[in-house]
């Protein structure tokens, strides 16, 4: 008869696997840790990441300047390239690249650049003055000098501007450091403007009010004495009397050419305030005939006709 049989119950148990995460992996390519940069700079980051377990479009990556984001969380490119732009302050915050992969691991890299305060362009109106004198119709000179630290003339933009007139057609800077041109302004009183801007945006200016009167009027001349065909010996002295007046100008800013048609340029000579003024010469040449002449500065000719024997 046969034995009784032995039955074995086995109990298992499975385990599972447990699957391990590695950390990502942040690296700021450039710029260097420690390099330099002026204030208002914009300076283009560059870095890189990667991750044992995901692939670079699984990560999200970040950038910071201190606390504050500089550019949103996006993902990087195929190669895990990412990059941002930041325009450089001197709060002296560090620079941060942040990678943080699906599961929430996360890496950062930082670094810190030296930025120098920029300096503001510094300007100055040459041309016009308050008291000079400029009329409608006539071109008034502009002209400013401006210098900065860290710009070159070619890398500022300057303005002029009038209240009166708006922006005016005069604008750049020279290789010289100066904004110059002429412009016909409207009569009456201008508060002109003249701005320069450098690189990062800082901005001087300077300003100054002129006058624009009406119209220039042209002066006025005229010859006293000697009279119309008036008859000397040769090598005489001759003493002009005149007159010369401007309602726009005083007598005495102005300048009296004397010229004869054989001799050419006799000299000049300058009124005095009531306008009068003298003139002596003994330079004209024998002759039966010299035509004298006055000359004020917008050409009125006024003529003496006299006979040298």
């Amino acid at each position: 008869m046969p034995g009784p049989t032995l039955l074995l119950l086995l109990a298992c148990q499975d385990q599972g696997l447990t699957k391990y995460n590695s950390l990502p992996e942040a690296d700021i390519l450039s710029p260097e840790d420690g390099s330099g940069a002026v204030e208002g700079d914009t300076v283009a980051l560059r870095g890189a990441v990667s991750d044992a377990n995901d692939d670079p479009e699984d990560l999200t990556v970040t950038w910071y300047a201190g606390a504050a984001t500089i550019c949103e969380p996006t993902t990087p490119d195929e190669d895990g390239g990412t990059s941002c732009t930041w325009e450089a302050d001197t709060s002296g915050d560090a620079l941060r690249l942040e990678v943080t992969d699906p599961e929430g691991a996360a890496d950062s890299a930082s670094i810190t650049v030296q930025v120098v305060p920029d300096e503001a362009p510094v300007v100055s109106i040459v041309a016009p003055t308050e008291d000079g004198a400029y009329f409608a119709g006539t071109l008034v000179e502009l002209d400013a000098e401006v210098t900065d630290p860290e710009s070159g003339p070619d890398e500022l933009s300057a303005t002029w501007t009038s209240d009166r007139d708006g922006t005016l057609d005069v604008s750049g800077v020279a290789a010289d450091g100066h904004s110059r041109g002429a412009v016909d302004l409207s009569e009456g009183e201008h508060y002109l403007t003249f701005t320069a801007t450098d690189p990062q945006g800082k901005t001087s200016t300077d300003t100054v009010i002129i006058t624009v009167d009406p119209p220039d009027t042209a002066p006025e001349c005229g010859i006293l004495s000697p009279d119309d065909v008036t008859t000397v010996p040769a090598g005489t002295e001759l003493v002009f009397t005149a007159t010369a007046t401007d309602i726009d100008e005083p007598a005495e800013a102005l300048v009296v050419d004397w010229s004869s048609d054989r001799d050419g340029t006799l000299g000049t000579s300058t009124p005095a305030s009531d306008g009068s003024l003298t003139f002596a010469t003994d330079l004209l040449s024998r002759s039966e005939e010299h035509t004298s002449e006055l000359q004020s500065p917008c050409n009125l000719v006024c003529r003496l006709l006299l006979e040298k024997k």
